[in-house]
């Protein structure tokens, strides 16, 4: 072996021990998903406004998406949104300051949130994902 090979051997053995030596005192196991370790909360957000369901209907989804939350439209009309969606409080209130500003086609007037009951929730997997249905 010549010198640089024996670097590189080196360094990808440190990195290994070093990866081993990490999971062993951080306890690097996994135990559940982050989604079921968050303070999950269940809302129903009602978007009132002029609104342009075949664009704002996608945009809601791939929003609440990125932000981790679980959602499901219950109504999507010219004028009215609803929407359940779940996840830590802190990521609904950003789901409803990025609604309130929207894409360009859209003019929201108002967002109503209440509570979700919980017992008209359930929980499927759909290609991966949680949506609440």
């Amino acid at each position: 072996m010549d010198r640089g090979s024996l670097q590189f051997h080196a360094s990808i053995t440190t990195s290994a021990r070093s990866l081993r030596r990490y999971a062993a005192d951080h306890d690097a196991k996994p135990r559940g998903s982050f989604m079921m370790k968050q303070n999950r909360h269940h809302e129903r957000m009602t978007i009132r406004g002029h609104l342009q369901p075949a664009s704002f209907v996608p945009w809601i989804m791939r929003h609440a998406a990125k932000l981790g939350l679980v959602h499901h439209i219950t109504h999507a009309s010219s004028d009215r949104i609803e929407l359940d969606i779940g996840g830590a409080a802190e990521l609904i209130d950003m789901m409803e300051m990025g609604c309130s500003l929207g894409p360009i086609d859209v003019w929201v007037e108002t967002i109503d949130r209440a509570p979700a009951s919980k017992k008209h929730m359930a929980l499927r997997v759909v290609t991966g994902r949680l949506h609440l249905i």
